[in-house]
């Protein structure tokens, strides 16, 4: 039995775009604070509550209060909130949720989410292109900040909820640069999503990449080990 951990954000749901723009509004609107290059930051930190402490840490040279940071926040879910009237800027990377829901069903692999958002974020965006999400363990930056944190809480959800299945090998599937690095850093092996194709994952080293997930054979493939 296998685990693949699915990352949000422009592996399942096509929503980088206007997710950055809402975080970026929040910070202006919220503290005055201009925008944050996640492409710069060390990649555990590029969470959402990371990317907030490091535009402070970077522009004010201090950490947020506990109000400051909650008041970015709710400003950031508002935002979110206020853009999903325009449906079109949330769609899914085609073929996830067929795949989540085949997945779902399999009898040789479990799933489980592994985002640096928010929880209350990541649940929109999903719900928004209609990816059945219910029952699969969720790891999110409610409680952990940092990518390795996620996604070894994500493991430990997945692994008390399936107490008698030794899983074989975990995958970690994402978009990012700092998904392949957060793999890397604690031994899992990586997929990658290059939805934009921009060829970034391909060019920082990492050998299995796709664009979508409408080629459901060549996916299994680099599950089984078949495709490189």
């Amino acid at each position: 039995m296998k685990l693949i951990l699915f990352d949000i954000d422009g592996t399942l749901t096509r929503t980088n775009e206007v997710d950055q723009r809402c975080f970026r509004e929040a910070l202006e609107e919220v503290m005055g604070l201009s925008d944050q290059s996640w492409e710069e930051m060390d990649f555990l930190q590029v969470t959402d509550p990371g990317c907030v402490r490091e535009s402070f840490k970077r522009q004010l040279e201090r950490s947020p209060t506990e109000d400051e940071f909650e008041r970015i926040k709710e400003e950031f879910i508002s935002n979110l909130e206020g853009e999903t009237m325009d449906a079109d800027q949330f769609s899914e990377v085609p073929g996830a949720a067929n795949l989540i829901a085949e997945l779902r069903e399999h009898e040789d692999y479990k799933i489980a989410l592994s985002t640096g958002c928010w929880g209350y974020s990541a649940e929109l965006k999903l719900n928004m292109v209609n990816i059945d999400y219910d029952g699969i363990p969720f790891g999110n930056a409610d409680i952990y900040t940092t990518r390795d944190e996620i996604a070894k809480h994500a493991i430990r959800l997945a692994e008390k909820m399936f107490p008698n299945i030794d899983f074989e090998k975990i995958y970690y599937v994402g978009d990012g640069l700092w998904d392949l690095r957060t793999s890397e850093l604690i031994g899992l092996s990586f997929i990658g999503i290059d939805a934009e194709g921009t060829g970034k994952l391909k060019a920082a080293g990492a050998k299995k990449v796709l664009r979508n997930f409408l080629d459901k054979e060549a996916f299994y493939g680099m599950l089984e080990g078949s495709v490189a």
